[in-house]
């Protein structure tokens, strides 16, 4: 299930504010905005306006962690093909395990970090209604 966020002049005013106030470094645009985390992770939040005027939120790796996870995955399928000529079966039983755990990592740490804006998102919300209960 895709997490999204309606485009309305509030919640773009809660998506400046996360950069404002210092969760986020990145750009908030009318029609697509891309978010960098200040924590240590190697993963951004991206949220590109489909046509039913929600922004589709993903957590996407950022692009050196991209491009490293693509050269490993190439070198390992390299590795498995050259040893399954040979005859070797343990290698490669190891070297797809080892990819197992790496995907299942990964999704958990891009399912993480699309948790914790998502919480920051709604802290920001919840201040925001109260504010506008107390006027």
């Amino acid at each position: 299930m895709q997490q999204t966020i309606t485009k309305n002049p509030e919640n773009l005013e809660i998506l400046y504010k996360l950069v404002a106030n210092g969760f986020y470094q990145g750009s908030v645009e009318s029609t697509k905005f891309e978010l960098v985390g200040k924590h240590s992770t190697n993963y951004r939040i991206v949220g590109k306006l489909s046509g039913k005027e929600k922004f589709v939120v993903k957590a996407e790796p950022k692009f050196s962690h991209n491009i490293s996870q693509k050269i490993m995955l190439a070198l390992g399928i390299s590795a498995c093909l050259i040893l399954l000529v040979k005859r070797n079966w343990i290698i490669p039983l190891l070297i797809a395990i080892t990819g197992l755990a790496s995907l299942a990592t990964t999704r958990s740490k891009k399912k993480r970090e699309l948790d914790r804006f998502t919480n920051r998102f709604l802290d920001f919300v919840k201040q925001e209604g109260s504010k506008i209960c107390l006027n």
